[in-house]
């Protein structure tokens, strides 16, 4: 629980890391649920998801199952986060260092829910 001078209110934030495993990612969401009903504060949560939202999160690589990104997206609206957006580089992860065997994705993301509504001063954090 964090309280700041400059925010109202008391605020949590939860660091997360999503199963990089495809068949354990269900238990991932429902971790992810579970969080966002016991929030009573402006919520924020980042980390590394191990999930694309869209096909054009990726370069190169397999191409990740639809289904995955659907259930990706479905969690964040269920818990009604919205993303804080980013600076810097738009891939997170990267392996490979040959032009024909480099792999990037965006994994890694921040979002921020308030008491079971979208919070609209999201330009106040920076992560």
């Amino acid at each position: 629980m964090v309280e700041e001078s400059n925010v109202q209110g008391e605020w949590r934030y939860t660091g997360f890391y999503g199963s990089h495993y495809a068949n354990d990612q269900h238990a991932s969401w429902r971790l992810l649920r579970a969080l966002g009903q016991e929030q009573q504060f402006l919520w924020m949560v980042s980390g590394d998801f191990n999930e694309i939202l869209y096909s054009f999160e990726k370069s190169r690589g397999q191409l990740r199952e639809e289904r995955r990104m659907v259930a990706f997206r479905e969690v964040l609206e269920d818990c009604q986060l919205i993303d804080l957006g980013f600076q810097g580089t738009w891939f997170t992860w990267e392996r490979g260092n040959l032009p024909e065997t480099n792999i990037r994705e965006r994994l890694d993301r921040g979002w921020l829910m308030r008491n079971g509504c979208i919070f609209s001063h999201k330009e106040r954090f920076v992560i």
